[in-house]
């Protein structure tokens, strides 16, 4: 092959689509399952890990049901193995750290998780105070 060949032309055409479907893929994770903004002293008794603040980012940002699948997948980038338990694991520590704080995670049997409105409304205040003091 020689320069101008078009196959070469070709190769370098795909690999700038490769490189620009990466980017937005990039762009697309962190938008609907990185962490969220908060400032600790908004709710300094949370302690979350990351992996609960990506849970929590998740469930925050869904405005539908969430199904095991995509929690998993929202906090660890990677299939669930079948029958794993480690989302069920992680809301009940969710649950119990957001339970003081009035933060609803609710469980529609069979279809999927999903926060509720009033704790949709908590974590709102609890971003808007930690964008607040950021600007």
């Amino acid at each position: 092959m020689t320069p101008g060949d078009p196959k070469l032309i070709e190769i370098a055409a795909l690999r700038d689509e490769v490189a620009r479907l990466t980017e937005e893929l990039r762009q697309v994770k962190e938008a609907f399952f990185g962490e969220l903004p908060f400032l600790e002293r908004e709710a300094p008794a949370l302690r979350l890990t990351p992996t609960e603040r990506r849970l929590l980012a998740a469930l925050y940002r869904a405005d539908r049901l969430l199904t095991r699948r995509a929690l998993h997948i929202a906090v660890s980038g990677i299939e669930p193995e079948s029958h794993e338990k480690t989302i069920d694991v992680l809301l009940s520590k969710l649950r119990r750290k957001l339970k003081p704080h009035s933060v609803d995670i609710e469980n529609v049997w069979g279809e999927g998780f999903r926060m509720g409105a009033s704790g949709r409304a908590i974590v709102s205040r609890w971003l808007g105070a930690a964008n607040a003091e950021a600007a």
